[in-house]
C-alpha cells in the first residue's frame, strides 16, 4: 500500500533539524548584523564630518550647533531626511537612531548599539579622559571629528629685546581676547615676565601679545627670568584664560590630543 505524505516521527525530525541549523546559524548572522550597522555607522559620521569640514573651508561661517542640517543638503551632503519639512533632523545611524552632531567639538557621534552615549560631546574637554574620548569615542559610541580640539597648536618669539610673542590656537578665535586673558609665568622665580602689554590680532587664528618687562640680557642672548651672570635655560610660560571662545561657539580651551593642558604654551630660552 502505497503511502502519501509524511508520518509526525518524519517531520519531528525535520522541525529538529531546522531548528538545530537555525540555532547554530543564528550568531553568525547577528554577528553579521551588528557589523554591517556598525560599518554603517562609521561611514555615515565619516561621511558627514567631511561634509562639514568642507562647509567650513568654504562658508563665511563654520557649521555650529545651532546650525540647521538643512544647511548641508544639497551642496554637501544628499537628502537624507525621513521628515523633508525638519530642518535639524540630523542623519540616522545603523540602529536608526539620529546621530549627534556638536559644532563646537567638532564631532559627529552616535551611542551606538547601547543607545547610551559614553563619550564627552559638549562643552570643552576639561580632563583627560575627556580628551581621550576625541581620540577614540568612549564605550561602543561611534564618530568622526571634522576639527581639532581646541587649544594652543604653538607659541614663537618674533621680536626678543621687546619680548612680543605670537600664539596659535587650532581654531580662529571670536572677537578680541582682552589683555586679562593672558597670564605669564618664568621658570625663574626671580623674574616677573610682568602682565601683557597689548595684544594684536594677525589672523583669525594668529594672536600677538607683548611682556611689559624685558629680558635679561646674558653674554648676547635674551633670557626671559635670567639672572645676570647665568645662562640658563629658562622657560616662559603663558596661560589663557577660559573666557576665550572660538568662532565655533567653543568656550574655555581643553587638552591637546596627547591629554597636556592646551591653554599652556611654554617658550624655552
Amino acid at each position: 500500500m502505497d503511502r502519501k505524505g509524511f508520518t509526525l516521527i518524519e517531520m519531528l525530525i525535520v522541525v529538529a533539524i531546522v531548528t538545530a541549523l537555525a540555532a547554530i546559524a543564528m550568531p553568525y548572522y547577528e554577528d553579521y548584523m551588528a557589523r554591517a550597522k556598525t560599518a554603517a555607522t562609521v561611514a555615515t559620521a565619516q561621511t558627514v564630518a567631511q561634509a562639514i569640514a568642507l562647509h567650513d573651508q568654504e562658508a563665511p561661517y563654520p557649521f555650529n550647533y545651532a546650525s540647521p542640517c538643512v544647511e548641508l543638503i544639497g551642496t554637501y551632503l544628499q537628502e537624507y531626511r525621513k521628515n523633508a519639512s525638519n530642518p535639524y533632523e540630523t542623519p540616522r545611524d545603523g540602529w536608526g537612531a539620529q546621530m549627534l552632531w556638536v559644532g563646537s567639538n567638532g564631532f559627529v557621534l552616535s551611542a551606538g548599539p547601547n543607545r547610551i552615549f559614553d563619550t564627552k560631546y559638549n562643552g570643552p574637554v576639561t580632563n583627560r579622559t575627556e580628551a581621550a574620548s576625541f581620540t577614540a569615542p568612549l564605550g561602543d559610541d561611534i564618530g568622526a571629528s571634522w576639527k581639532p580640539m581646541f587649544f594652543i597648536s604653538s607659541i614663537a618669539n618674533v621680536s626678543g629685546a621687546s619680548a612680543t610673542f605670537q600664539l596659535k590656537f587650532t581654531r580662529p578665535i571670536k572677537g578680541t581676547p582682552g589683555i586679562s586673558s593672558f597670564t605669564f609665568s618664568c621658570s625663574n622665580a626671580t623674574y616677573n615676565p610682568g602682565a601683557v602689554r597689548n595684544v594684536t590680532q594677525i589672523s583669525q587664528n594668529v594672536w600677538e601679545f607683548t611682556c611689559n618687562n624685558s629680558p635679561t640680557t646674558v653674554s648676547g642672548v635674551n633670557y626671559y627670568g635670567a639672572v645676570t651672570g647665568q645662562t640658563g635655560p629658562y622657560s616662559l610660560g603663558v596661560a589663557v584664560n577660559n573666557n576665550v571662545r572660538s568662532m565655533d561657539g567653543q568656550l574655555g580651551i581643553g587638552y591637546r590630543p596627547d591629554l597636556t593642558a592646551g591653554w599652556i604654551a611654554t617658550y624655552s630660552m
